[in-house]
């Protein structure tokens, strides 16, 4: 029925379409030399401002629609006719503000571009992490004033209980799990046993990640290289071969496309192969994808947050797409966590997808239910749909909570992911009150109140309440994390107590399936959706965030990120006062 619809709505259409179509064909015969691809700036991975928003704010490429276009472009490079089109790709890596996880999605992307048509990369600083990304490139170009940072990877830690002493500041903070360090910089002068394990762990796998690279470049670099404290000039990279060339970002054209009358941006590109790809006639209804974004902290907030994941952003979303008639859904989460309560709707809302088909896993079968909680059954006549959940940069305690519900879950190595464990306390104020003459009375005095207050400390009975309320929360992680898993529920145990791990030792213990990135995710739905080379698919990104306009919305960039971040530090202050997995 369906199809039969599909093929009316085409033949009906079919003399509106023609002119578009001569023109898209006459249009795209011109010749691709060179395509050029700046990756800077703030590479986020928020959702799409909708309505008015989307007009009034300066428009900054996300990183998902970076790699969504690089998959594209790719897709047509990878036929013959594509390369006929292209000479050449220059990655102008311009120090963008990602870390590690997305670092390696992006160079595994250049490396596949690298194996299709000649590609440069160059490098306006050389920072670790954008030379990095570069390295996967056959050839590295630096600004002759520039330096190459080859020092050793560090992680700086700031721990402020001497300060907040100080300015009459005492933070009463409770955690389930040795390794929950969140608020051990408001309570140490340093860091416990256990956060500089697991942090010592990563880091020298982000180092042996950056070395290899290096060691891609020379591969007769010596172990004593990686052990100093260097900045290399251009001219000492050269003499390494770590870099290829010494050039100004303007001398790049003339000198490495001499025969080139014009160069391609990434938009430019995208055009013309759609022009190129544009069919008169649809014989198919093309396969519809979903990609569902979440960065930031989790709020149960009723209010639409552009860099948050809030309750009124996606709880509704998720009961939405059902309606959709996808065939494949791809979530995508990059978050420290945040609410429980709000982590836990999120978990059961992204877990009743599998009622609308999903092929996320079903452990309920095979592992005791101990606290309770949604039993999701395909209803009848519903078709299986792919389910994939790609972690970014960061996925810990709320965002890996919320990125458990039974997909697929895909990583980067270098991801952090886990920290299974809760946190939740608050800051006394009443030092400070006192030296500034504030005071303080409660009524009724005579009962033992004030669990909230920021101007008395919490009372023994009032901590065993507490921790007896976060040790039910911390069993209810473990249970969403074993049945979003299908693992037993004492292994889960084992894995939590609040530590951090990569993308490949979450893959090793089974928190992750596949340490891959979003490039591969859609590389894998075209396989298993059966979606041939040049076939048409229908990508939507959500949710379309319409946030209230007030002030903050109307202010450009940075101006509106700083009033966006004074209202979250705001709000932080109230996360504190309830339970948190952050």
């Amino acid at each position: 029925m369906a199809f039969l619809f599909h093929f009316l709505v085409q033949l009906i259409s079919l003399p509106l379409r023609i002119l578009p179509y001569l023109y898209a064909k006459l249009r795209s015969l011109k010749k691709l030399d060179y395509l050029v691809i700046e990756i800077s700036g703030n590479l986020s991975e928020a959702p799409p401002l909708g309505g008015i928003l989307q007009y009034l704010r300066p428009r900054q490429l996300r990183f998902y629609e970076i790699v969504l276009y690089l998959y594209q472009i790719w897709q047509y490079l990878s036929t013959k006719e594509g390369r006929k089109h292209l000479g050449g790709i220059l990655f102008v890596v311009k120090s963008p503000q990602i870390g590690w996880g997305r670092a390696y999605e992006l160079r595994q992307i250049l490396a596949k571009f690298n194996e299709l048509l000649p590609c440069w990369a160059y490098l306006e600083k050389g920072d670790k992490i954008s030379y990095y990304i570069a390295s996967a490139c056959d050839k590295v170009v630096m600004s002759p004033a520039t330096h190459l940072e080859c020092f050793p990877v560090t992680v700086e830690q700031l721990y402020l209980k001497t300060f907040l002493e100080k300015i009459g500041v005492k933070a009463q903070f409770l955690q389930i799990g040795r390794y929950k360090a969140a608020a051990e910089i408001f309570e140490r002068d340093g860091p416990s046993s256990y956060n500089e394990a697991q942090w010592r762990e990563i880091v020298g796998e982000i180092q042996i990640h950056f070395e290899n690279a290096l060691k891609q470049r020379n591969p007769s670099l010596e172990k004593s290289f990686f052990k100093k404290t260097s900045l290399l000039t251009s001219q000492k990279a050269l003499e390494l071969k770590l870099v290829d060339a010494a050039l100004y970002e303007k001398e790049l054209p003339e000198i490495l496309f001499p025969h080139s009358k014009r160069l391609i941006s990434l938009r430019e590109a995208l055009s013309l192969i759609e022009k190129k790809q544009r069919k008169l006639f649809l014989w198919y209804r093309p396969k519809k994808v979903a990609l569902v974004v979440a960065e930031g902290p989790i709020l149960e907030s009723q209010e639409s947050h552009p860099f948050a994941i809030s309750l009124q952003d996606y709880q509704g979303l998720f009961k939405e797409l059902s309606a959709m008639n996808l065939d494949a859904l791809i979530f995508r989460c990059h978050s420290p966590g945040g609410s429980a309560l709000a982590s836990d709707i999120l978990w059961q809302s992204l877990y009743s997808l599998k009622e609308d088909g999903f092929s996320a896993q079903d452990p309920y079968q095979r592992l005791p239910t101990q606290l309770g909680g949604p039993k999701s059954t395909p209803k009848k006549g519903r078709k299986e749909k792919a389910l994939y959940v790609s972690l970014s940069d960061v996925a810990a305690s709320g965002g890996y909570y919320i990125s458990a519900f039974g997909g697929k879950i895909y990583a980067s190595p270098l991801s952090l992911i886990g920290s299974i464990g809760v946190i939740a306390g608050k800051f006394n104020l009443a030092p400070m009150a006192k030296k500034l003459g504030v005071a303080r009375h409660e009524i009724p005095h005579e009962r033992e109140g004030g669990f909230y207050s920021f101007l008395r400390d919490f009372s023994l009975e009032q901590k065993k309440s507490l921790r007896e309320h976060m040790e039910f929360l911390y069993e209810l992680f473990l249970d969403r994390v074993s049945r979003g898993r299908g693992l037993a529920i004492e292994k889960v145990r084992h894995l939590a107590e609040g530590r951090l791990f990569s993308g490949s030792a979450g893959k090793k213990h089974e928190l992750v399936d596949e340490t891959k990135g979003l490039f591969d995710i859609l590389h894998d739905i075209k396989k298993e959706l059966n979606i041939k080379a040049g076939e048409q698919v229908h990508l939507e990104i959500l949710p379309k965030l319409r946030p209230q306009l007030d002030m903050r919305s109307l202010f450009p960039l940075p101006w509106g990120n700083t009033l966006q971040i004074i209202t979250y530090m705001r709000q932080t202050l109230f996360w504190y006062l309830n339970i948190d997995l952050l």
